[in-house]
């Protein structure tokens, strides 16, 4: 009988404790994917075959593709800045987690899932994560290259 009511938000305390539930399997599936960008030589085989961690991971990902490719495009042009040489690391970095409140903010108004907000924000930590300038762009095109896989998978999965 406990869960019969509402909290002071109006949601059912069992339909809550679900969602809460749900979003711990979607946070540890994206670390589980994003787990690969801090392996210095990731097995690429391994990761982007067919039925790999990538292709699972977007058979359940609800997202439109308009929305996917907008997210990689833009760590795509940071990353672009950054190989052209005309940004600094550091202003790299600030762009790169600028994405991650574009992606709650999307979240929150269910524009993008939340499978795939924790796709952006895990990546982008990780990518990150480290003290090392040159380690820090090994993981961003770890990243990246798995979010290429994942927007090619994806589309794949769900031609629209």
């Amino acid at each position: 009988m406990g869960y019969e009511y509402r909290n002071q938000h109006g949601i059912h305390q069992k339909d809550a404790h679900q969602r809460n539930n749900q979003d711990i399997e979607k946070r540890k599936k994206a670390e589980e994917l994003i787990k690969w960008v801090m392996v210095e030589n990731p097995n690429w085989r391994e990761i982007l075959k067919d039925g790999g961690p990538v292709d699972e991971y977007s058979k359940n990902l609800k997202i439109k593709t308009t929305q996917i490719r907008k997210f990689f495009e833009e760590v795509r042009k940071i990353r672009d800045r950054l190989h052209e040489g005309n940004a600094e690391w550091t202003e790299i970095e600030s762009e790169l987690w600028k994405l991650i409140p574009a992606a709650r903010y999307a979240s929150g108004r269910e524009v993008i899932s939340k499978d795939f907000y924790y796709f952006i924000s895990k990546g982008i930590y990780m990518a990150t994560e480290s003290d090392s300038e040159e380690v820090k762009k090994r993981k961003l095109e770890n990243f990246i290259r798995l979010f290429e896989a994942l927007v090619a998978f994806h589309k794949f999965h769900h031609p629209d």
